[in-house]
């Protein structure tokens, strides 16, 4: 579709009409009446794009006038004459608008001045006017934002990190997601109004990960670089494996200390508060009694206890000889655990035993058997006969 002619041609009789009716409409202000609206293409605009301003009306028209805003002189767009195909620049011309015959208003490369109401008034061969009003939203093509960090080094359960997304533009709106997901639901996760900032407060290991700040508005979308929020953390409380207790004697001893940390921790060894070394791991070769730490090493297993004592009176006792710590006493008649009676008692610590008076059923074998959680070891046997009832 051709631009129409800007200058009359001179010597037009009917073109002095219509400037006279021109003069007249410039002056006239639209009918409080409801009004029509016009369709804008497209509703939203990036900056540089057309938009066309297309006029609904199917009436017949003398004239159409455009207004950027509302019909006022300093707001004329132009006048298009339909008898004589011209069109006359008004105050408001940018040298970016042209009408077309059928009234609609195409705006090139738009900027942001451009948003705004726009006012089209008709005058009909009926001679009532009409009038039709639309806005065009012209947003800027967003830049690609980037993530500023109120500090770069950051420490578990110590203060707060601040990400910020920035340029600030307006009309604009922000989500942040990290590992490319939504932000997840943390008490610790706080958003500013606008959304540009995030602050984590009190930091932890777990809000490690790869930040991303995303913008939008109406004509476009952008996103930044993800960033790596680091936390520092650690050393956590060491653990030795592996984790058993106890241990034979005249074993080797192999111990490893471990400790989750973001930095590599060195580990010191100690036995019984003694300083032994500076490695991970820790080799006990041939492990003795001295090597014990905090009873975490039993002692060997007790030496062959002596034989029990014994009276030939109606008391018999038997006690157990070991000279041995920590250790447990049991007692067994002909080789099974030992079944104490009425008469008979055990000391405190199971080191005696007292029968009181012996019968004829207690004859035979008894044997006491010390023990460690590393070894077990039974005495020789001591054989207790009595005659009589």
């Amino acid at each position: 579709m051709q631009r129409p002619s800007v200058t009359p041609s001179r010597g037009h009789s009917s073109w002095q009409g219509a400037l006279l009716t021109v003069s007249l409409l410039l002056s006239w202000s639209p009918p409080t009446t409801a009004q029509l609206t016009l369709e804008s293409v497209p509703q939203a605009a990036a900056e540089g794009q057309d938009v066309l301003l297309r006029n609904p009306s199917q009436a017949e028209a003398i004239f159409y006038n455009w207004y950027k805003g509302f019909s006022r002189d300093n707001n004329h767009i132009g006048t298009y004459v339909i008898s004589s195909g011209t069109f006359t620049r008004g105050s408001a011309h940018t040298g970016r608008e042209t009408t077309y015959p059928n009234g609609s208003l195409l705006l090139q490369k738009v900027t942001l001045e451009d948003t705004g109401t726009y006012t089209l008034l008709i005058t009909k061969t009926d001679g009532v006017p009409e009038s039709l009003t639309e806005q065009i939203l012209v947003f800027r093509k967003l830049p690609k934002p980037s993530i500023k960090s109120n500090s770069s080094y950051h420490v578990e359960d110590q203060g707060s990190v601040t990400l910020l997304c920035e340029p600030e533009t307006q009309t604009t709106t922000s989500q942040w997601l990290i590992h490319n997901q939504s932000l997840p639901d943390n008490s610790r996760l706080e958003l500013s109004m606008d959304n540009r900032s995030l602050t984590v407060h009190t930091v932890t290991r777990n809000e490690s990960g790869f930040y991303e700040c995303r913008t939008r508005n109406p004509v476009s979308s952008s996103h930044s670089d993800p960033i790596f929020l680091n936390i520092f953390y650690g050393p956590d409380t060491p653990t030795i494996s592996p984790s058993a207790e106890h241990y034979s004697p005249g074993n080797n001893i192999n111990l490893t200390c471990q400790s989750v940390s973001y930095l590599s921790a060195q580990s010191s060894w100690f036995i019984n508060e003694t300083y032994r070394q500076s490695t991970q791991q820790l080799l006990i070769p041939d492990s003795i009694v001295g090597d014990s730490e905090n009873n975490s090493l039993w002692p060997s297993p007790p030496s062959r206890p002596a034989t029990p004592q014994s009276q030939t009176t109606g008391l018999v006792v038997f006690t157990c000889l070991s000279k041995h710590n920590g250790i447990s006493i049991s007692w067994f008649h002909e080789g099974e655990r030992l079944r104490l009676t009425e008469r008979m008692k055990l000391s405190q610590d199971n080191s005696s035993l007292t029968m009181n008076p012996v019968r004829m059923e207690d004859a035979g074998k008894y044997q006491y058997e010390v023990s460690n959680p590393g070894s077990a070891i039974r005495s020789d046997s001591l054989i207790l006969s009595r005659s009589g009832k």
